[in-house]
Parts: structure tokens; sequence; C-alpha cells
């Protein structure tokens, strides 16, 4: 190989490193500062006053800080490229909103939980009512299904709808297979929340602002992966089919919050607290 040639080919294989090496970082750094935060949340005592940043811990930063590290990492080392760049603005657009959305949802709720913690007596900002509030989803076994608030999954979780967007408005050709993985994530986070819905109205009977913030993003993010990963399918039928079915997504969403509304209406008379 001549002198030309290397130098075309070190600097893509040099990226290529550096690359893997930001994934390692990445996925060493989201796995620690995990480890971290369960750990810190799981030692707070009443009276305690830890060291926080927008009230949650520092291992908290952490999770959303490595996982946009690995994020970008991903994207970037799995890239198509027999793909023609493609701008989508719309649906980038929409992941990333809902993802910061989903992100300030699970960053008040890993902040209210320290404060449920610490200062048991508290009132939280997030209780409006014995209806309305998120008091008693922090402090019951539903709130942290797998031993651990389950907001910090949403730290992680929102934050790869981030980079996803990023991906999309920036022209990023994706790779299908990542695609995939991405909406599995998505489905089983739309399991989760199907699940602590009925948990919340039929067990709780509370509606939990914070909650209901990420069960309202959750459900288009849901339905817009679906039909972009079916869309990406080789065959053209079931492509076609889906690119149209995303421009349904619209109705699909209000269709499902109605859905939701109107269990809560028939299960907790919402309207006589109005």
């Amino acid at each position: 190989m001549s002198k030309p040639d290397m130098a075309l080919v070190s600097p893509s294989r040099g990226l290529t490193v550096g690359l893997v090496v930001a994934a390692i970082a990445g996925v060493c750094g989201v796995v620690l500062s995990f480890v971290s935060a369960v750990r810190e949340l799981s030692e707070l005592g009443v009276g305690d006053s830890p060291s926080t940043v927008l009230g949650v811990p520092w291992s908290v930063v952490g999770i959303a800080v490595f996982a946009a590290i690995l994020g970008f990492a991903v994207v970037l080392l799995q890239r198509d490229p027999s793909a023609a760049p493609h701008r989508r603005v719309a649906m980038g657009t929409t992941l990333f909103i809902a993802g910061m959305i989903g992100l300030w949802a699970a960053w008040a709720l890993t902040a209210d939980k320290v404060i449920t913690v610490t200062s048991p007596q508290a009132d939280l900002d997030c209780n409006f009512t014995l209806l309305v509030q998120c008091g008693a989803n922090l402090t019951s076994w539903q709130g942290s299904i797998l031993g651990f608030p389950n907001p910090l999954l949403g730290i992680g979780g929102w934050v790869a709808a981030l980079v996803m967007g990023v991906a999309l408005v920036s022209a990023i050709p994706l790779r299908r297979a990542l695609w995939a993985w991405f909406t599995l994530g998505v489905t089983g986070a739309m399991a989760l929340v199907i699940w602590l819905i009925s948990q919340s109205i039929f067990v709780l009977g509370t509606l939990c602002p914070w909650c209901m913030v990420t069960w309202a993003v959750t459900i288009p993010v849901f339905w817009l992966c679906w039909a972009e990963l079916l869309r990406r399918s080789p065959q053209r039928r079931l492509a076609a089919a889906a690119g149209a079915v995303l421009g349904w997504i619209p109705l699909l969403t209000v269709a499902s919050y109605l859905v939701v509304a109107i269990i809560a209406q028939l299960r907790l008379d919402v309207i006589a607290y109005l």
C-alpha cells in the first residue's frame, strides 16, 4: 500500500479506535455512576444533607454524561456507510424534545426521591391533592421495582433518545440493527409504563405528575420507533405501509391518551377532584 493510501486509511482507523475507547469509557462510566447512585440513595437517611446538583447526587449526573458519551460513540460506530445521508428533521426533533422532557421528569422524580428520604415531612412541589401527587408513588415498592428508584433508568434511557434525535437531525445514516435495538429498549420502557399506569390507578389510587409526564412522552416515542423500524424493513409493502402509519402517529398518541384518561376517570373519578 502506498503512503498516500495509508494516509487515507489511518485517520479512519484512528477514529474507529477512538470511538471504541469512548464507548468502553461510556459503559464503565454508566455502570460505576449507576452503582454509586444506587448506593448513595440507599444510604441516605433523615436529616442528611447530601452533595447534590439541581437536587440530585453527582453520581446521577454521571449517569447522564457517560450515557451521552456511550450513545454518540455507538451511533458513530454503527453508522451505515452504504446508505445515503438523509436528514429526518421532524422525527429527530420529536425524539430530541421527548428526550428532554423525559429526562427532566426523571431528574425531578430523582430529586423528589432525595427529599422524601432526607425530609419525610417536607411538602413536595408535586403533591397537589390526595389524588394528584408523587409522594405515595415514590415511597411505594412500585417506585423501586428493581430495588432502586425507577427514575434512574429514565436518566440513561432518555439520554439515548436525545442522542438518536440528534443523529436523525444530523443526517447520520443509522443501521437498521441499531434502530431495532433502540426500539426494543423503547418497547421495554413502554411495557414498564403500562404496568406503572395500572399500579398507579388500580393499586395506589394516585396520579403522579412527573410520572404522567413520563407516560406522555413514552407513548408517542413507542409508536414512532415501531413505525420507523418497520419503514426500514426490506419488504417494500411493509415499509410503505409503515411509512403511511408515520403520518398517523399524532392520532395514535391522542387515542392512547384517551384510553388512559377514560380508565383513570372510571376508576378514580378524576373529574370530581377538579
